[in-house]
């Protein structure tokens, strides 16, 4: 959408795209150890470690919202599970998400 791609130089980029979520603390790891000058990582992870700053930021509307969503399995037999499920989404769970820059829905 941004087509950033298009002003960075082909044989500079190393592509950790649409792998999964692991993928991301990866590009992090590198900028936090010095491999790699920048990164583009969730800024939530950027915000929780102290080796990086955050050069800039991606306009909201340029890309999908990101979403985790929450269930809790039919067949679980954890007695415990719809009341933390409750939990998250209460007022008092979704004050802790807002702390550590996630929203909920």
């Amino acid at each position: 959408r941004l087509q950033m791609r298009n002003t960075v130089q082909e044989e500079r980029l190393l592509l950790l795209n649409d792998l999964g979520r692991h993928l991301d603390d990866r590009a992090l790891a590198l900028v936090e150890r010095g491999a790699a000058p920048l990164g583009i990582v969730y800024a939530t992870d950027a915000r929780a470690s102290s080796a990086v700053r955050i050069a800039g930021v991606f306009p909201p509307r340029s890309y999908p919202p990101i979403t985790y969503p929450l269930a809790r399995l039919k067949s679980s037999t954890n007695r415990e599970a719809e009341g933390f499920r409750r939990f998250l989404l209460s007022r008092s769970g979704r004050a802790i998400f807002a702390r550590f820059g996630f929203s909920a829905r």
